[in-house]
């Protein structure tokens, strides 16, 4: 049997929403760019971040119909994403 022929399951309302919930911390890009120190290597990956998310988002949703797992595992690393975004504008989050 080829994955073509293995039927998907409907995506709940509820997923939907976490996966946008998920996604929403992305709004504070401007706010990440601001505390960024200028010319640095966080600066780079500052401005990776908003790609990733997006991309990460759009795999979680599709998916969903034949491997729920990778989504779960898929939105536990973007949501570590988020926090290390701002731990690496801001160190004194963790350190005093």
């Amino acid at each position: 049997m080829s994955t073509d022929e293995i039927p998907g399951r409907p995506m709940p309302l509820w997923v939907k929403l976490v996966i946008i919930v998920c996604a929403l911390p992305l709004l504070a890009f401007p706010k990440l760019i601001g505390l960024c120190p200028p010319h640095s290597n966080a600066e780079l990956m500052l401005w990776i971040y908003p790609f990733y998310v997006i991309m990460s988002a759009v795999l979680e949703w599709r998916c969903w119909s034949t491997r729920s797992e990778l989504t779960w595992v898929l939105l536990a690393v973007e949501l570590l994403t988020h926090g290390a975004m701002w731990i690496l504008v801001d160190p004194s989050i963790l350190l005093p």
